[in-house]
């Protein structure tokens, strides 16, 4: 009997430590266990700590796609080692299971209706059929003292089988006195319609596919979600209670109540946090279960505007987010935040795994994140974030004055510290002299870290400067900087135009809508820059500046972001009298958000030059702003 119970201690002993962690494994993206050696099922999910204990929830994918089972809850005292904790939410194979001691004490005072309208929603169905629950997240409301759950409610129901996985597109809201559950549903619901605003294959708007929430520190609460064919991103204040959409008057109003954000650019998989006063977005492309480069934005407020800033990931693997789409973010103490993303597996969506990794922030808020394995929690002090206390300058009148103009030691400060440290700094200038605008200046610290400075340069050389497509969207702030600037210098006195003979310079391709026959149309984006809009072109056709120029010596410069996540093969071509005088050829990236090109040319007499941006190969070409800089 000893020798029996020293095997089955040692089997015991082992079996613990086996599923016991220290360290997450982040890119790595092995199979994460609960603390009884089973595969943990919260996909497209959300971690928060309550009281001193952390809750994660998310989707089951033990059947793989369906039927689905509900949602699933973990709880763990240190991040590393999760409970199993059970479905919070089921669903149901039939209407009869209504009647059974667990569905009758959370729908047992409903109508036969009302039961009836539940049944559909939690329909676990067979066959392919049934329910379809996604990106679950869940807030405690401090007011009402209920935990609130929220998730992307979707599939057939009894009534529409056979019809489409993702046409019904609502938002499911359930309840609880505890946060363990069990929750009860109260339905599912389209949320905010503007009919301003194009709803592509939704055809009606209101429709809700991947969601989030976020809880603001006041606890303001906010549900974003992709709508309107997952063109249009939403931002959505919640109600006191958290069960619906804030309304001032009869209907939520644009602006006070929602926002409609990152117009037209297909995101998806939003996760939100707040960070040093800012508040960011982490989105995905559309691409299914197939992995793509991120992108974030930054915003003073929530329902403010939010200026797109590009892909956050920096390390190899960055194109397609390391093979992950983002869910969630996680604030772990000040400073501290943990990306938490899903790697799916199509084929096998129950071993779909998650992969979580450090944020860093730099010097001036902007975020990346890295390609870390096997880490643990004390990463982040080595990877602390600090603030400049140093003055550097934030534009200057060319790339050779910038150089002169940073110094060679900086003064910083860690947050959280009272001291002050001075770092010997080494800048990197490997890039084109001739550049405008906004340029990225790489400064390497003797502390073995890194930091990006990001500077406007308002060339005195430009004597034109076209915003792409600011004739439907307004200019960007660039432009507006740069005329008092320049004064009389520049030419062009609006920030976009048609060209016309004696109008000394603008477009000439003809402009248009999607669907007419024109050469090119206009990219919208909200924000700021001179970069979220433009123009793009119509199978085969090029974009063309026209310019009225006087005999010497030139640069043009044209900004180039990628909207649509497509590496295009491009050629910028500069011809005079039908003669070309310049020209490059060059790749746009998938990730690219800001990329200068810059072509020198020489007239020796009065000509009209004209600038085309066509196709090498690959897609068609874009093109976010061009400018004339002038030699004296």
């Amino acid at each position: 009997m000893k020798g029996k119970l020293f095997v089955f201690l040692l089997l015991f002993v082992t079996f613990s430590l086996v599923y016991s962690y220290t360290s997450f494994t982040g890119a790595e993206g092995k199979m994460m266990l609960d603390t009884n050696g089973v595969a943990i099922q919260a996909h497209g999910g959300q971690i928060q700590k309550l009281g001193n204990k952390y809750y994660w929830i998310g989707e089951d994918k033990t059947n793989d796609y369906k039927p689905c089972p509900g949602i699933h809850m973990y709880t763990s005292d240190d991040l590393y080692n999760w409970k199993d904790e059970g479905l919070v939410l089921k669903t149901m194979k039939t209407q009869s299971e209504l009647k059974n001691d667990y569905f009758s004490a959370l729908y047992g005072h409903l109508s036969d209706k009302e039961q009836y309208a539940i049944y559909e929603d939690l329909w676990m169905g067979e066959g392919g059929e049934g329910c379809v629950i996604e990106r679950p997240k869940m807030l405690h409301n401090p007011k009402t003292g209920k935990y609130v759950i929220w998730f992307h409610a979707d599939g057939t129901t009894p009534s529409t089988a056979g019809g489409s996985n993702y046409g019904k597109a609502k938002a499911g809201v359930a309840i609880s006195d505890n946060a363990l559950g069990p929750y009860k549903l109260l339905g599912s619901y389209l949320l905010v319609n503007n009919d301003k605003y194009d709803h592509s294959w939704d055809n009606i708007g209101g429709h809700v596919r991947d969601m989030n929430l976020f809880q603001d520190d006041d606890g303001t609460a906010y549900v974003i979600y992709s709508s309107d064919g997952n063109t249009n991103t939403y931002i959505a204040k919640l109600n006191d209670e958290y069960t619906g959409i804030s309304k001032s008057g009869n209907n939520p109003v644009e602006g006070v109540d929602y926002i409609v954000t990152f117009v037209k650019n297909s995101r998806e998989a939003p996760a939100m946090f707040k960070a040093n006063g800012k508040y960011y977005m982490i989105t995905s492309g559309c691409t299914g279960w197939n992995p793509n480069p991120a992108s974030y934005g930054i915003a003073d407020k929530v329902l403010g505007e939010w200026k797109t800033i590009g892909n956050p990931c920096v390390d190899n693997g960055a194109s397609t987010t390391y093979d992950t789409q983002s869910t969630c973010v996680y604030k772990v103490n000040e400073g501290e935040y943990i990306y938490m993303g899903d790697r799916w597996f199509s084929n096998n969506l129950r071993d779909s795994r998650y992969v979580w990794l450090p944020i860093e922030f730099d010097s001036e808020g902007y975020i990346s994140i890295k390609k870390y394995s096997n880490w643990d929690l004390s990463l982040f002090q080595k990877i602390k974030p600090f603030s400049i206390i140093t003055q550097l300058p934030t534009k200057a009148d060319s790339v050779s004055a910038l150089k002169t103009s940073l110094p060679s030691t900086i003064e910083i400060k860690y947050i959280g510290e009272t001291k002050t440290e001075k770092i010997k700094v080494d800048w990197n200038f490997d890039f084109n002299e001739n550049l405008i605008a906004d340029i990225s200046v790489i400064g390497s610290l003797s502390i073995g870290r890194s930091i990006v400075h990001n500077v406007q340069i308002y060339d005195k050389r430009i004597i034109y400067f076209f915003d792409c497509g600011s004739e439907s969207y307004g200019a960007g702030q660039f432009y507006i900087n740069l005329k008092p600037i320049l004064g009389s210098k520049l030419k062009n006195l609006v920030p976009d135009q048609t060209y016309i003979k004696g109008k000394q310079a603008g477009y000439s391709s003809t402009l248009g809508g999607t669907n007419d026959n024109v050469d090119i149309s206009t990219k919208s984006g909200g924000g700021s820059d001179i970069w979220s809009h433009g123009f793009w072109a119509h199978n085969g056709k090029t974009i063309n500046y026209s310019f009225e120029l006087d005999a010497g010596t030139y640069y043009v410069n044209e900004g180039f972001y990628e909207w649509w996540n497509t590496q295009r093969n491009m050629k910028i071509t500069v011809k005079a009298n039908g003669n070309q005088i310049g020209g490059i050829n060059f790749t746009l990236g998938k990730t690219d958000t800001r990329n200068q090109q810059s072509v020198k040319f020489t007239l020796s007499s009065s000509q009209v030059v004209t600038v085309s941006v066509s196709k090498g190969s690959g897609s068609d070409p874009v093109l976010s702003w061009i400018s004339i800089l002038k030699n004296n």
